[in-house]
């Protein structure tokens, strides 16, 4: 995880999925993106897709949904902003 990038817990964050390692996990995904691509800039959920199913061996459009559901918990929490 890169530096400064906190666990779910951390921000009483309740993520919306039974399988919570899984909902973590694309936490993890999200914001490491977003740390890499640096302040002001955005990125599409599929990229998180298709980066965390290449980690999972998993196919990248089985995770969208739960991408999705992912980035919508942080968007309610505040940690992130949809612009689309």
């Amino acid at each position: 995880m890169p530096e400064g990038v906190q666990p779910a817990q951390s921000y009483g964050m309740n993520l919306p999925f039974q399988d919570d390692q899984l909902a973590e996990r694309i936490r993890e995904c999200l914001m490491e993106l977003l740390y890499e691509r640096g302040p002001g800039r955005s990125i599409c959920p599929s990229e998180a897709a298709h980066l965390l199913g290449a980690r999972l061996g998993w196919r990248w459009q089985d995770l969208m949904r739960p991408v999705r559901t992912v980035a919508t918990a942080l968007v309610e929490s505040g940690l992130l902003e949809a612009i689309q």
